[in-house]
């Protein structure tokens, strides 16, 4: 493909440059009257503002910031998100002294920290969330001390207490959810209430979980795919299980090297009250620990008392469903269990709430969330439990699976595989799996090796004060094998581990980008001329949307752009409460932006210069009016760094109560609008007339931005989403001098566009989701419902859900593209795309349903529940920018999910199993 063409016209170099020369990103600070603002304290102490002066500091801080919440009781309308810093403390008064209630919040998260280093959260209490207390994802260095997350309907104390637990269903999955994060520190906390896990870390490395209280929780502590960290001094008790430690298929990493000591886990024995389909379901109530196919786990020094089903299992992920997952390892090893006390587990174990038999025969007549496990090991071991139990089972050798060229490997000769490295293809075994390489676990004669590759088991204490308890017992999975109860083949010793030693932060990387004072910015955003755009403004928040000059009538942003803005439209665009949409990008004169395609990178939008703005307008036509409720802006800044930054900028449209001007003011905080609208789809093809209203249309706060529009592999910040060339394929009217031409032609023809291919016949293009046969497939068949069913899930939800996205840790991928090592093919409909995938972090918003996509059966799907939603926020998906469900596009969804399975998705039968014989 030829991609000729200057980044920038040449003549006009010099130019751009000169306009360009004083773009810093900034932000409105609270400085003196001239010059720059250091490194703050920003104080929220209530009042009718509170969100939006949370919601202010959030986006505003900069490195050294402390932002400091008074004493006191402060409720939330949305949550808080902070992004793209580093060197940030967010400070309290201290637990149960500084409460942030979320329980009338719009938004999943309390607070969400993305990309951020250095963070520090100290001295607070968050309470009732919708979805995750706590969450802190691709981050390092971060420091979580003396703060408390819970749901008040668990509190006796507190007037929400819920006796019955029959609420409890319904709190957030994760009190602290750190995931794909390194060099975390979370100590002297609490967690109480959440329905999958109390203290989870996900995909991570280097984290230490110290002197920390988990109650309440459906599992207290979980380390999942995470590497080389450790959980010490921790208190477990008065959850339906203590710990838990595992390796499940589909994740972004696996993880081992990581140690339990020193814990409490102690009388463990509430009632699941997990979801089903989340791996929480899965715990037996009363059970202390759970290993669960990880491998180099050590435990020692910990008190498991009291605990009425088991102290601890270790278990391989076949006892629980088959994998389909190539680089996954089905089983624990280099276990280490040594010098703990275990007194009284076992005495009172769960069993299921109807026999296994009916079950296995009808797995919908099951209700609640039991186990089969506590069963199986009862009908094996004389009707006794264990204080330890373990499976029994245990890798063979794979004869003829070669190790994969270009993998690198661990110490042990373990692949360690990324999200995008090929796996081998050996086949699959007798029980429909995937053949992994694993001959580093096995000698030359075929053996196993040990004791590096097995469970060693020494030095513990067992004080029994009722019913004595096993010890041990090994109950061979679901052989017909009775139970054995002979631990002396464990008696090995393996190597202690290392101590997790965490990197620290180091302040002052960068210059920190200080703040203009409040009067430097006023002066810049008060410099523009008429008619033009005022390019210095564009390096500060401006309190106004006509400071920028953007519009030829300020009034109103569907007039002519200025300064060569140039509109487009969308194939199939983002839904928003039925809004209608007016896009345009400005660049500096003398710009132009570059040709990238999926070949560039599977979600590469084409590359603006610095200085773009790219404004989008949102308008809800009703009869003969058409209210513009806000304009959002992406603008192409410098960063703090000196790298290049995209930030985002709502203004929200009033009449001026004086001159009675329509006017667009800055609100970092977002807000809200009472909306209708009736009107017939401006698409000639498409013969649908819309009509509705809704009292709650949201505008995001602007550092909501970042959680759509900032992704890994693009440039920082809020990247633009839509301006790909197979979005943007597509006729557009410019007007009478222009006409109608196809967007990309005209944007290379007039060099808007450079590097474009030599034939655009070839280049990637996008159906129109709501036009039959736009697809190039027969109308309505299978194949062109399919195609348009993909467009619509990849605008709507793939800039997250892609493996680069900030949902990457659920392994849900619905990006048309996929990166290989050699080129870039397009993403087959299979696992990764949600094809009988089990969820990750879903929480309630499995709707008790156990896979993603159930091919033929939309109500047994979670998409077809998470689509359907629109009025819980820790349910609907997209998470943000809707208050109405999009009816049109949710039957066409749900319609391909109906027909599937088609020739390009897996023939999973996945309707009704939801496990085997094991935890679930």
């Amino acid at each position: 493909m030829d991609r000729t063409g200057p980044r920038v016209i040449p003549q006009l170099r010099s130019v751009m440059l000169l306009a360009l020369a004083g773009l810093v990103a900034c932000s409105n600070g609270s400085g003196t009257d001239s010059g720059t603002a250091a490194p703050s304290v920003r104080t929220i102490c209530g009042g009718e503002n509170t969100t939006a002066d949370a919601l202010i500091a959030f986006f505003n801080a900069r490195e050294g910031d402390v932002i400091e919440f008074c004493e006191g009781s402060f409720e939330f309308s949305t949550g808080l998100v902070l992004a793209n810093t580093r060197g940030v403390t967010i400070r309290g008064a201290g637990i149960d002294r500084t409460i942030l209630n979320f329980a009338n919040s719009n938004s999943k998260e309390g607070i969400f920290a993305s990309h951020v280093e250095g963070l520090t959260v100290e001295g607070l209490t968050i309470q009732d969330t919708a979805g995750d207390g706590l969450k802190v994802s691709d981050a390092r260095q971060v420091l979580i001390r003396e703060v408390k997350v819970t749901w008040t309907n668990v509190e006796e104390d507190h007037p929400n207490y819920d006796a019955t637990q029959e609420s409890w269903a319904l709190n957030g999955a994760y009190a602290f959810y750190p995931v794909l994060a390194e060099d975390v520190v979370i100590e002297n906390s609490i967690a109480r209430g959440s329905s999958d896990v109390g203290f989870y870390v996900g995909q991570s490395r280097r984290v230490i979980v110290r002197n920390n209280v988990a109650e309440w929780n459906v599992q207290g502590y979980e380390f999942e795919n995470t590497d080389d960290s450790e959980m010490h001094d921790n208190l477990a008790t008065n959850n339906a299980g203590g710990f838990l430690a595992v390796d499940l298929p589909g994740r972004t990493q696996y993880g081992d090297k990581n140690r339990f000591y020193n814990n409490r886990i102690i009388d463990n024995n509430i009632d699941n009250f997990a979801p089903r389909g989340t791996i929480a379901a899965a715990v037996p109530r009363g059970t202390g620990m759970i290993i669960l196919a990880t491998d180099q786990i050590e435990v020692f020094n910990n008190e498991f008392r009291d605990n009425d089903t088991l102290g601890l299992v270790i278990v391989n992920y076949g006892l629980v469903d088959q994998s389909q997952d190539p680089r996954y390892d089905y089983y624990p090893e280099g276990i280490h269990i040594h010098d703990n006390l275990f007194a009284d587990n076992g005495t009172q174990p769960q069993e299921p709430i109807i026999d296994p038999v009916t079950l296995l025969a009808d797995p919908e007549a099951q209700t609640g969330n039991p186990s089969l496990l506590p069963s199986l090991i009862l009908a094996k071991n004389n009707g006794q439990m264990a204080h330890i139990a373990w499976d029994g089972v245990s890798d063979s050798l794979n004869q003829g699976c070669t190790y994969p060229t270009g993998v690198p490997a661990d110490e042990r000769g373990k692949p360690q595989y990324t999200g995008t490295d090929e796996a081998p293809d050996c086949g699959q075994d007798g029980n429909g799996r995937p053949i992994r390489y694993n001959a580093y676990k096995f000698d030359g004669d075929g053996q196993i090796i040990k004791p590096q590759n097995w469970l060693c088991i020494h030095d513990n204490r067992f004080e029994d004060t009722l019913v004595p308890t096993p010890e041990f017992v090994n109950f061979h999975g679901t052989d017909a094998e009775l139970a054995t109860r002979d631990k002396q083949n464990h008696a090995c010793s393996l190597p202690s581990l290392l101590a997790t030693a965490i990197r620290p932060f180091t302040p002052g990387a960068g210059d920190g980008g200080a703040n203009l004072s409040d009067a430097e910015v006023a002066r810049i955003c008060a410099s523009g001329s008429p008619g033009q755009v005022n390019r210095a403004a564009l390096a500060v928040n401006c309190p106004r949307l006509a400071d920028y000059g953007l519009f030829a009538d300020p009034q109103d942003p569907r007039s002519a752009p200025n300064g060569g803005g140039i509109p487009f439209d969308l194939t199939t665009p983002l839904f928003s409460d039925y809004a209608l949409k007016y896009r345009v990008a400005f660049m500096p004169p003398g710009t132009s932006a570059i040709w990238r395609d999926h070949e560039d990178g599977p979600n590469a939008p084409i590359e603006f210069p610095l200085g773009t703005v790219i404004a989008k307008s949102f308008a809800f036509p009703d009869g003969d009016q058409e209210n513009v409720v806000e304009t959002r802006l992406l603008i192409k800044r410098r960063g703090a760094d000196g790298g290049q930054l995209w930030e985002g900028l709502p203004y929200l449209w009033t009449t001026d109560g004086d001159s009675g001007a329509r006017i667009a003011e800055l609100k970092v905080e977002g807000g809200s609008a009472a909306v209708s609208w009736d009107y017939v789809d401006p698409d000639p093809r498409v013969d649908t007339r819309y009509s509705g209203s809704t009292p709650a249309y949201s505008v995001p706060h602007a550092a909501q931005c970042v959680t759509c529009h900032q992704r890994e592999g693009t440039e920082a910040g809020a990247a633009p989403i839509g301006p790909k060339p197979r979005m943007l394929n597509r006729d557009f009217d410019y007007g009478a001098a222009i006409g109608i031409r196809n967007q990309l032609a005209y944007w290379c023809s007039s060099g808007y566009l450079t590097g474009c291919p030599a034939d655009l016949a070839e280049a990637e293009t996008f159906p129109v989701w709501h036009v039959p046969g736009s697809s190039g497939f027969d109308a309505d068949s299978d194949q062109d419902v399919e195609a348009r069913a993909r467009a619509y899930l990849e605008i709507n939800c793939a800039h997250c859900h892609n493996p680069k996205g900030t949902a990457k840790s659920t392994r849900l991928a619905l990006d048309q593209w996929i990166a290989r090592e050699v080129g870039v093919d397009p993403r087959p409909v299979d696992r990764d795309y949600g094809i009988c995938k089990s969820p990750v972090a879903s929480g309630r918003g499995t709707g008790d349903r156990l896979y993603d996509i159930v091919p033929g059966d939309a109500d047994n799907s979670i998409m077809d529940f998470r689509l359907h939603n629109f009025d819980d926020p820790a349910v609907r998906m997209p998470p943000i920018a809707r208050s109405v469900r999009h009816d049109e596009g949710y039957a066409l969804v749900r319609e391909w999910i109906s027909r599937l399975p088609l020739s390009t998705t897996e023939d999973d039968n996945c309707s009704s199993t939801g496990g085997a014989v094991g935890l679930p």
